[in-house]
């Protein structure tokens, strides 16, 4: 591996911190980019009106990525062109794991708020940031949620049920899926089904009927939110 000299990304004394945010606007995945950039707004201007960064204010410079490609060249805009001095975001893990190796290779910090999928910290990053939980932080969850609450509810043994293990099968439910599963093989719970799908799709009949030839009585899902409505309108 070479080594890329950080370009000049201003200094304490100039006039703003170019903080540079990166999320989808565009594309599949826009509601959340735009909602997630909302909140980055907002505290944006707490801090400014609280006296910004050590008394200079947040600039903030935006950037749309829709896929992780697009990320990449986002990022490498965001660096060379409008000078940033950090990069946060992403809403996505894809495009926080592209989008955070090109901030790597320039050495500027890469502050993840909601990428959740478990590889993008696992490269050993030293400009790299994440706030919040892991995939399979979520999966952990999933598994204990369903063996402490589900059952209890139900009025069953927790290992009498027969769980659905079903996710969209980018680093992000695939990193949710494997925590679930870790989970649920400490915890004694019974995994009929696990399945993987894209979040592309367009039909998910097939996943549903083999859900029912499984017997599941339980599904353990890791969507995004088409995929999801799809889901239930067809096993409804």
């Amino acid at each position: 591996d070479t080594e890329t000299e950080a370009p000049d990304t201003g200094s304490s004394e100039g006039k703003t911190f170019r903080l540079g945010v990166i999320y989808p606007l565009t594309g599949d995945l826009s509601k959340f980019g735009q909602e997630e950039i909302k909140g980055v707004e907002i505290a944006a201007d707490l801090v400014n009106a609280a006296g910004g960064i050590n008394g200079i204010p947040i600039e903030l410079v935006k950037a749309d990525a829709p896929t992780p490609d697009a990320a990449t060249a986002e990022v490498e805009r965001l660096i060379n062109v409008e000078k940033v001095n950090a990069i946060m975001g992403s809403y996505s893990s894809g495009i926080a794991y592209a989008g955070s190796a090109v901030a790597e290779k320039y050495k500027v910090v890469w502050w993840e708020n909601s990428g959740v999928a478990d590889n993008i910290t696992q490269r050993g990053f030293k400009y790299l940031f994440r706030f919040g939980i892991t995939g399979s932080n979520l999966g952990e969850s999933q598994a204990r949620i369903i063996n402490e609450l589900v059952a209890e509810k139900l009025g069953v043994d927790p290992k009498e049920l027969k769980i659905a293990l079903i996710y969209e099968d980018s680093a992000y439910g695939t990193s949710v899926a494997d925590g679930m599963q870790a989970e649920a093989e400490r915890l004694g719970l019974n995994i009929v089904l696990r399945e993987g799908y894209s979040n592309k799709t367009t039909d998910l009949s097939s996943l549903i009927l083999k859900m029912k030839q499984a017997g599941a009585n339980v599904m353990a899902p890791t969507f995004y939110v088409a995929d999801g409505l799809l889901l239930f309108r067809q096993m409804k």
